[in-house]
């Protein structure tokens, strides 16, 4: 990763023009994990996925939190708790089943351990991240399964306790299928809270701000499509558990939604946020104006980052208090 801050130190140096409104600070956390994607989109997806974990690795929170490794409903999960705790206030901590983005090709818990361990501080919360199978040795829909089956044991596990669903990226996708999966076997008031950040809600999508937000964002179109190609297989790519373009939204629980109005996917969040509202969702959307996909994750090294997982843990605690 420190070859990325050269890199992307020069090129602001090289060519300084960006997003009208965009600090200096955002734009360079841009240009590195633009970086980051390129270079992985030249060696290949392995390349990729170590990247993004040694990038996740090296992101720390400045947060004490306690993590552990186990297994739920046979996939692999990472829970992750304040630090300090005792047992009867840890059994009373909300618990969030946090899905990592990745185009459903890359990224892991481990590579998403700052995002996650500062929603579990400033929630007071307890974490937990399936390790799901991804794309292409898992085609769809395999994550969506392992995301189903852990979220349904979740909340089988921990009836006491207000559960919230969460993800960025195509993680957001898991956790809207999730959600919606949960609303037709009845289950659409177990989850008290979805927390979106950039969800990929129409992976199909080609055009608007797909093209006008590419030179403001960490990755561009060909990079989505690939991921999408090798995910969605020989399946319809407009499937309704992994493309929303038409799916009934209804039965969504609260949901808050983040996203920067300088990535690619914000037309369609908008869309899908206007679509949530019609169908009788209570839904909120925050955009912050002028940030690229997915900035929650390099939280706390941008204010509006920091603000972001702030309002994010507000929503999580106050599902614990209603």
């Amino acid at each position: 990763m420190a070859g990325g801050f050269s890199r992307a130190a020069l090129s602001m140096l090289r060519s300084p023009k960006r997003m009208p409104g965009r600090s200096l600070a955002s734009e360079f956390f841009a240009r590195v994990i633009r970086d980051m994607f390129d270079r992985g989109a030249e060696r290949g997806v392995e390349s990729l996925r170590r990247s993004m974990d040694k990038a996740g690795g090296q992101v720390r929170a400045k947060v004490k939190v306690e993590i552990s490794d186990t297994q739920i409903a046979g996939v692999p999960c990472r829970i992750t708790k304040p630090a300090g705790q005792n047992t009867d206030a840890a059994a009373r901590n909300p618990v969030v089943v946090y899905l990592h983005g990745g185009g459903f090709v890359v990224g892991s818990p481990a590579g998403y351990q700052n995002l996650i361990s500062q929603l579990a501080h400033h929630a007071g919360a307890t974490v937990i991240a399936p390790d799901y199978r991804l794309s292409p040795e898992h085609p769809f829909p395999a994550a969506q399964e392992d995301c189903l089956r852990v979220t349904e044991a979740v909340l089988n596990d921990f009836a006491d306790v207000p559960v919230c669903l969460a993800g960025d990226s195509a993680g957001g996708n898991l956790a809207i299928n999730t959600a919606l999966s949960l609303a037709k076997i009845g289950r659409d008031k177990a989850v008290a809270s979805l927390l979106l950040i950039s969800p990929w809600v129409e992976p199909t999508a080609d055009s608007g701000s797909m093209l006008t937000n590419e030179p403001n964002d960490v990755f561009a179109l060909p990079f989505l499509q690939q991921s999408y190609a090798a995910h969605i297989g020989a399946a319809d790519p407009f499937n309704p558990r992994v493309n929303f373009l038409n799916a009934d939204l209804s039965g969504l629980p609260d949901t808050h939604t983040q996203a920067g109005g300088g990535e690619l996917f914000i037309d369609q969040i908008m869309q899908f946020h206007e679509r949530a509202l019609a169908a009788g969702v209570n839904a909120r959307l925050d955009v912050f104006a002028t940030q690229f996909h997915d900035f929650q994750t390099i939280s706390p090294m941008l204010k509006d980052a920091k603000d972001a997982v702030l309002s994010l843990a507000a929503t999580i605690r106050a599902a614990g208090r209603d």
